[in-house]
């Protein structure tokens, strides 16, 4: 790769939050860093991508760890020193306190609570905030955003609630572009994505604690008859993290419009069928269809926890290429092979 290709100054730092559990461990070991680890080595796809531009995008792990969780990731991963710069694309973590939140999407925003969080757009020129059940594909090694910011496609959305949010902006003293359903995975300029994720974690705090009291809104007094979350979809306690975002995102960001949310780009269903180099960000949404992370987890980290090593199908242990794989197909093989590939981080974790 150093042969055909230079990295670029626009460095990539992609934010997640690694819970003390061996669940998660599985999800960040065979969905986000092997999917991370097949990018970095297969850059020669970027090739393929079509576009005049020579340079390919260095991209960095940021995991934020609780607890044991930081002693259980790959051989690969190494704590954040703040040496970041010249470095080839590195997976690095930060140790950070036990997740205390109450409602526990909160704990999303975990890397607000960590000492060097304020120092990270002096490294990077990009952030990216996702989640663990994500698959990154080469894509992303060329992909440049037309936006400050832009974001995944939500699902929370509906009349009544997008209503709501716009008349609670103004309670809050908010500007409301009436830009909805945003998704919950964010990339963008990497000091504009650290101010709205405070933001959002202020005001996702606020609704969730403040916005249910159907004797203080009558107006949702029908949703919360119907159960002590509320209603899906009009008004549902849950999602106050998408509710938080939202009301922040259209603050924050001028001229936000429709066009921020890459729902081609960002958060794509891993059932997809589509070539898998088209899309440089894969989630595993809770669909009956390959590639199901249940599925998959379920077998898997079983396993682990009882002690015992998980079977990989033959078909899954060589190298492919992102090219030749649909997103089904990509989600699936990374997943499985990382059990090979990585298979010194996978037998750690029977010791959980």
């Amino acid at each position: 790769m150093s042969r055909r290709y230079e990295y670029n100054r626009k460095r990539i730092g992609t934010i997640a939050c690694l819970p003390q559990s061996i669940y998660y461990l599985t999800q960040f070991g065979s969905f986000l860093f092997a999917s991370w680890y097949f990018t970095v080595e297969h850059a020669y796809e970027s090739a393929l991508l079509g576009t005049s531009q020579n340079t390919i995008n260095p991209i960095d792990l940021l995991i934020f760890c609780e607890g044991k969780s930081c002693s259980f990731l790959p051989k690969q991963c190494i704590e954040f020193d703040g040496n970041s710069s010249g470095r080839p694309p590195t997976c690095y973590y930060f140790p950070i306190a036990t997740f205390k939140a109450q409602y526990p999407y909160l704990n999303s925003y975990c890397f607000l609570s960590h000492k060097d969080i304020l120092s990270l757009p002096k490294y990077y020129t990009y952030l990216m905030r996702t989640d663990m059940d994500v698959f990154l594909t080469p894509a992303l090694l060329k992909w440049t955003p037309r936006f400050k910011i832009v974001t995944g496609m939500g699902g929370y959305s509906d009349k009544f609630n997008q209503k709501r949010l716009v008349e609670m902006a103004h309670r809050y003293n908010l500007r409301h572009q009436r830009v909805h359903n945003l998704g919950s995975t964010w990339f963008g300029d990497a000091s504009l994505l650290l101010q709205v994720s405070n933001l959002s974690l202020y005001l996702s705090k606020r609704i969730y604690e403040t916005e249910f009291d159907a004797k203080r809104f009558p107006e949702i007094a029908t949703f919360m008859n119907h159960s002590p979350k509320g209603k899906w979809t009009e008004w549902w306690r849950p999602v106050s993290t998408m509710y938080g975002q939202e009301l922040a995102l259209n603050h924050l960001v001028d001229n936000i419009n429709n066009s921020y949310i890459g729902s081609r780009m960002f958060d794509i269903p891993s059932c997809g069928s589509i070539n898998a180099l088209q899309q440089p960000h894969i989630h595993t949404w809770h669909m009956l269809c390959e590639f199901n992370k249940f599925t998959f987890l379920n077998a898997v980290a079983k396993k682990l926890k009882q002690g015992q090593y998980p079977l990989v199908p033959p078909a899954f242990e060589g190298d492919r290429m992102a090219a030749c794989l649909s997103v089904r197909q990509y989600c699936t093989y990374i997943a499985w092979n990382s059990l090979v590939r990585h298979s010194d981080w996978a037998n750690s974790l029977r010791n959980f």
